[in-house]
């Protein structure tokens, strides 16, 4: 079997190539520095942000001075929002040519760094102790 990064790459793509059978003005990758690629690519991540906040409608006992009662958290479909939101991601990716090795390398190196400044931050506690 296929790596599931790799996988989820190969999935969008395929949607996206039976979107584009139906609207045909659809292409990619999309020239990142003209305008009418940064904005199809304004749209995909405001489309993605969107359902973010779908997901976050399902969080209801977030708020220290709201108290809910009766609150059963829908797993399912907080799943699928954030699922609809990687879609989005996925085909933004892939509008602006960056696969599946090119964004677990950039992972990567930024978990790197963060994983740095936790170090480093676990430092400064031990000094200040």
């Amino acid at each position: 079997m296929k790596d599931k990064l790799n996988l989820i790459f190969e999935l969008q793509r395929t949607l996206m190539e039976r979107l584009v059978k139906i609207d045909p003005d659809v292409a990619w990758p999309v020239d990142i520095t003209s305008t009418a690629g940064q904005k199809i690519c304004r749209e995909v991540t405001l489309r993605s942000t969107e359902e973010l906040h779908e997901a976050l409608q399902h969080l209801k006992k977030w708020k220290s001075h709201k108290h809910v009662d009766d609150y059963d958290f829908d797993h399912d479909a907080f799943l699928e929002e954030i699922v609809d939101s990687l879609h989005y991601i996925f085909e933004l990716l892939i509008l602006v040519d960056i696969g599946a090795e090119e964004l677990f390398q950039a992972f990567h190196n930024k978990h790197q760094i963060n994983l740095d400044r936790v170090k480093d931050k676990i430092q400064r506690i031990k000094l200040d102790v």
